[in-house]
Formats: structure tokens, sequence, C-alpha cells
């Protein structure tokens, strides 16, 4: 059985804060507040891996990552993101 979690959801994984949302409009201030390793969103059902510059924290990028959607209703595209924060790499597969 899953969980469910208010939106935004932050949670840490490896060693590395990320937070998910399903809100398009806050995923760019959260992905420049330097404050995250990775901001997954959905929504939108457009796929995007795109990494932001760091901030003085040490963090040296924040990971954006959409999966697009898994069921492919509206683009006819069938993805998932996976995100690996050991080689600091992010891929889209597609189902």
């Amino acid at each position: 059985m899953g969980e469910l979690y208010e939106d935004p959801y932050e949670f840490d994984f490896a060693d590395k804060k990320s937070i998910v949302t399903h809100k398009p409009q806050i995923v760019e201030p959260l992905a420049t507040s330097g404050r995250y390793d990775a901001v997954i969103s959905g929504h939108t059902h457009k796929v995007v891996i795109e990494q932001y510059p760091g901030r003085a924290d040490d963090r040296e990028t924040t990971w954006v990552i959409n999966p697009g959607e898994c069921c492919g209703y509206l683009t006819g595209r069938k993805t998932a993101a996976l995100l690996d924060f050991e080689i600091d790499g992010a891929k889209m597969v597609n189902l």
C-alpha cells in the first residue's frame, strides 16, 4: 500500500535532499533556491531532465525531473525517469 503526502513533499535519499511536486508553477523557484539536489515534478506530462546551477552551499547542481507520463494517454509516449545520485546522471526510459 502506498502513502499520500502533502504537496510539495521533501525527503532525503542517499544523503541528497529532494522535493516532489505536482505544481508546475513552483518548480523553478524550488530548483533555483539552492536547497535541493533534485526537484521532481508532474502535471504537465512533458518530459524534462535539466540541471540548474548550484548555490554557495556546495550543491553543484539541482536536477529537475519530470518523467512525462507512464500511461501515454495524452502524448502517446510512455516514459519514466531514472536519477542516479552516485553517478550524478539521469535518463528517460521508454516503457
